[in-house]
């Protein structure tokens, strides 16, 4: 059904969640124009570049990496949807 999932949809559809989206596709941008890196980053030569060797491993695989803290309501919010991914 389309309910639940738009049910989960939502609670992580917040500002916070957006902002930080955008921000971590920013960087990826940023790193792999090569023109823009080195004036952003202020480093030459191979350190601008995505090292894509872990993700060309094993294309079916995908990453989720959760940043979690006790004290932040951001964080405490986010958890149970983090949980029912993890059973999935």
């Amino acid at each position: 059904m389309i309910w639940p999932r738009l049910a989960e949809a939502k609670q992580i559809l917040t500002l916070y969640h957006l902002l930080n989206t955008l921000l971590s596709i920013s960087f990826l941008c940023a790193k792999g124009i090569p023109q823009l890196c080195p004036w952003i980053f202020a480093v030459e030569g191979e350190e601008c570049a995505i090292d894509s060797e872990e993700l060309d491993k094993d294309r079916k695989s995908f990453f989720v990496i959760q940043f979690y803290t006790t004290w932040s309501p951001d964080c405490k919010h986010v958890t149970p949807v983090f949980a029912q991914l993890s059973d999935r």
